[in-house]
């Protein structure tokens, strides 16, 4: 091939528009370099080096997979979509598309299971222990996202441990009851009080007792102490800094 004339067309990949690339790339693909190489070389997807010599009229040389290679694939992706991974998390892992890992449970006599079948082999992973451990975190009052945080699994299996123990789920008015309970002691309310009355801020507050802003807040109402304007923490910031010792009214 003396010359390459690719046809410019929109969505042809960058390298059919600079004439002296592509006819580097295609002298080095008909040198015997393959196309991952190549890639890895022109900064480009595998796919996209195989579409811009196909742009410039050469025959992609067909990429087979040896025999023990292939032979390896099937056995580990059988057995891992046996034991119940599924097709997408089995793709995840090998870094290869979905059509690669069916192609290969097709080799194996695998017939692919269907979504339900799937939900039940990951149901099957929850033992009765954690359904326990579960409701008992549920019944102690925690929150579902929280719960699934700590025991490393999803909200919704939380409800699926409530059902399978027969546990009824709280509404959202019994929830909210839960997580508005005094978090400090009657002590620590009155000291917190205190302390913002004196001047400390809430962010200050929050830090000191190792809380959030809305804790300190609800603290402050139980106490009966008012919270200050935005203005007026403006102004005790802006006395501070400039070392005004004033009242501030």
């Amino acid at each position: 091939m003396t010359g390459v004339s690719p046809v410019l067309r929109k969505g042809v990949p960058a390298l059919c528009r600079d004439p002296e690339r592509l006819q580097q790339l295609v002298s080095e693909y008909q040198a015997g370099i393959g196309c991952k190489p190549l890639g890895q070389r022109y900064g480009a997807s595998r796919e996209t080096i195989r579409r811009a010599l196909r742009c410039a009229g050469v025959e992609v040389r067909a990429s087979h997979m040896s025999g023990s290679n292939r032979a390896r694939l099937t056995t580990v992706v059988a057995e891992a979509y046996r034991a119940g991974r599924s097709a997408t998390a089995i793709a995840r892992d090998m870094k290869c598309d979905r059509k690669t890992i069916y192609r290969a449970l097709q080799r194996a006599g695998c017939v692919p299971r269907g979504r339900s079948a799937s939900a039940r082999l990951r149901h099957q992973e929850l033992t009765p222990a954690l359904f326990a451990d579960l409701r008992a975190a549920y019944d102690a009052g925690g929150q579902p996202r929280k719960i699934a945080s700590a025991f490393g699994c999803r909200p919704w299996h939380v409800y699926l441990a409530l059902r399978r123990t027969g546990g009824v789920p709280r509404g959202r008015a019994v929830s909210s009851r839960l997580n508005n309970q005094p978090r400090f002691e009657p002590s620590a309310d009155a000291r917190i009080a205190e302390e913002y009355v004196a001047g400390l801020s809430l962010r200050q507050l929050a830090a000191r007792h190792g809380s959030g802003i809305l804790a300190i807040k609800r603290a402050l109402a139980r106490a009966g102490v008012p919270l200050r304007s935005k203005r007026f923490n403006d102004q005790v910031r802006s006395a501070d800094s400039t070392g005004d010792s004033a009242t501030i009214e």
